[in-house]
């Protein structure tokens, strides 16, 4: 009657024990000498998302959110990186790209009055789209420097702790 439970027990690999007392108004689960009477039932208790949180970057945990066994909500910072070097990185791509559109306004006017070739112009728009792209580039870095919960849930393990250096893709929690 339960094989198809048996099955599916097996392949998940847990089981938590409960007690049932108390509810069973729509008769005994075992028949004879143990109707009636308080019942053990195995069931497995499985959530409906898990997952393995990772760094996205190196570096050195700054700051742990929660502990094991707290709670969070979905959209929660869970993990922040130190991010100083980060930040100058991105601080420095976007200074670089303010240089490089100031420059090309320059060698736009000076192309307008033929003071330059069009291969010098075509290069100054290639430099500010590429100082561009790395300040988008460096953007994308900064993202990893906090985690935040991709869903509501409850830690169940922490591996790393704060101050701890991490390499990306290293487990967290």
């Amino acid at each position: 009657m339960f094989a198809h439970l048996q099955d599916r027990d097996r392949r998940i690999g847990r089981w938590f024990g409960l007690t049932l007392g108390g509810c069973l108004a729509a008769g005994p689960l075992v028949a004879g000498e143990n109707a009636g009477s308080q019942t053990d039932i195995r069931a497995y208790l499985v959530p409906r998302t898990q997952t393995t949180l990772s760094a996205q970057i190196d570096g050195e945990i700054q700051q742990l959110m929660v502990k094991e066994g707290d709670t969070f909500a979905q959209g929660a910072p869970l993990v922040v990186f130190d991010c100083a070097l980060l930040a100058a990185q991105h601080h420095k791509a976007a200074m670089t790209w303010r240089a490089a559109i100031d420059k090309n306004k320059v060698i736009q006017r000076l192309a307008e009055l033929h003071s330059v070739g069009t291969l010098e112009a075509d290069a100054s728009r290639a430099e500010e789209q590429l100082a561009e792209a790395e300040l988008k580039l460096q953007e994308t870095r900064m993202r990893g420097c906090r985690i935040l919960a991709p869903f509501a849930g409850r830690v169940a393990t922490l591996t790393m702790r704060e101050h701890q250096y991490v390499t990306t893709g290293q487990a967290i929690m």
